[in-house]
């Protein structure tokens, strides 16, 4: 296992990169199925017009979904910047106690 500091920071841009293409395919993925939920409402609703507040419960969860995710995106954001940290502090460390050949 290879833990050479370099190679510890190289996967961490790669985890950057990763995150950052997870939560684009999310908001994606989130548009696809709140069009699709809605247009399964209008259809309930159009049948059924007693069922109206299905618009509102929908609203509420297609607006939840998004704020989950943008608050979940924080969190691993700041994660992602304590390790940058301290894995910058662990380098300082061993270069200030390399030994001099």
């Amino acid at each position: 296992m290879d833990n050479r500091p370099g190679r510890r920071r190289d996967e961490l841009e790669v985890l950057q990169q990763d995150m950052a293409a997870f939560f684009k395919r999310g908001i994606v993925l989130w548009a696809v199925r709140w069009t699709i939920g809605f247009a399964i409402i209008g259809v309930v609703v159009s049948f059924n017009p007693q069922w109206r507040w299905l618009w509102w419960v929908g609203i509420g969860f297609a607006a939840l979904t998004p704020f989950m995710t943008l608050v979940s995106r924080e969190i691993l954001r700041r994660q992602v910047r304590r390790t940058e940290k301290v894995l910058a502090d662990f380098e300082s460390v061993m270069h200030d106690n390399r030994p001099e050949a």
